[in-house]
């Protein structure tokens, strides 16, 4: 993305499905990565570019949707037992959860839980393998 004018997006990170990023698809179609948001030609010309390391469009399969949502749900009970206690149960869907208002992705605390519990946001789309 960046190699594609999409300045400051992110880098992947490793978490309890394997190394993805943490995306939310908003509904006027711009993207959230890691509370910072997206949006304009630049990203529509860069999606374009990088389509090819997207997901497949079908989704995974059940078995794989089932693992995905049992890891996403052990993430959340990490998050809330190390420090961030209103962190939600994940609500896994092609459009994505945001994150409540009251948590802070920047914060001392949801860091260092996420690096405790694996990295990730649990209830977002996972781009990446």
């Amino acid at each position: 993305m960046r190699a594609n004018r999409v300045s400051g997006f992110p880098d992947p990170i490793s978490g309890p499905g394997g190394e993805g990023l943490p995306l939310s698809v908003n509904s006027d179609g711009s993207l959230t990565a890691e509370g910072k948001t997206f949006a304009g030609p630049a990203l529509r010309s860069a999606e374009r570019a990088c389509k090819a390391y997207l997901p497949p469009a079908g989704g995974p399969s059940p078995q794989v949707a089932a693992e995905q949502q049992r890891q996403a749900l052990a993430f959340a009970r990490c998050m809330r037992a190390h420090g961030v206690p209103s962190f939600p149960d994940p609500m896994l869907s092609r459009n994505g959860q945001g994150l409540p208002a009251e948590i802070n992705p920047a914060s001392p605390a949801f860091r260092s839980a996420a690096r405790i519990c694996g990295g990730g946001v649990a209830g977002s789309i996972q781009i990446g393998g």
